[in-house]
C-alpha cells in the first residue's frame, strides 16, 4: 500500500524548501527545471514560490524503462549555461535519474557547479543525494502524490 501525500503536504514540502534556500546564501536560483512527469508539479509549485523562471526536462521514456547509454532529453526552452539552475524531481528514489542528468550535462560541456538538485522525497539508500529536500525517509515505500492516479499507481508498481 502507498503512502499517500495530499496537496497540503506538498504544500509544506515547498515553503520548507523554499526557507532553506532563503537561509542559504550558496544557494541561487534563477531558473526551475522540472523532470517530467513527476517533478512538473513540485518544479512549478517551487518557480512560482520563489518567483523565478520555470521549465520542463522531458527525458526519453526508452531511457528510463532501461537506464542504458541512449539518455536523451528535451527541454521546452533553454537555460542558457545552466547556472543557478533548481533542477527538482517528485522523488529521489534510485537516484540515478539526477545522476545520469548530471553527467549528461557535463559531458554536453555545461559548468554544474551552480547546479543544484531538490525532490520533495529523498530515499537514504539513492546513489545521489539532491541539495535540497524535505522528507528524508530509509524506508523503501511507494509514495503516491496527489497528481498521481491510483491506476498509474498500480501499474508502477507491478
Amino acid at each position: 500500500m502507498p503512502i499517500r501525500l495530499d496537496w497540503d503536504a506538498v504544500e509544506a514540502c515547498v515553503k520548507h524548501i523554499c526557507d532553506v534556500i532563503e537561509e542559504l546564501e550558496d544557494i541561487k536560483v534563477s531558473t526551475v527545471v522540472g523532470i517530467n512527469k513527476g517533478g512538473v508539479i513540485p518544479a512549478m509549485l517551487l518557480a512560482k514560490r520563489l518567483d523565478v523562471d520555470f521549465n520542463v526536462m522531458h527525458i526519453d521514456p526508452a531511457w528510463t524503462c532501461f537506464f542504458d547509454d541512449k539518455f536523451s532529453y528535451q527541454l521546452r526552452d533553454g537555460v542558457g549555461e545552466w547556472r543557478n539552475v533548481l533542477l527538482v524531481d517528485d522523488i529521489c528514489d534510485s537516484g540515478r535519474t539526477m545522476k545520469s542528468i548530471i553527467e549528461q550535462l557535463q559531458k554536453e560541456g555545461y559548468h554544474t557547479n551552480t547546479l543544484n538538485t531538490c525532490a520533495l522525497i529523498y530515499k537514504s539508500k539513492s546513489i545521489h543525494t539532491p541539495n535540497l529536500y524535505a522528507i528524508k525517509t530509509e524506508e523503501d515505500s511507494w509514495y503516491q502524490f496527489p497528481w498521481e492516479s491510483d491506476n498509474e499507481m498500480q501499474k508502477d508498481m507491478r
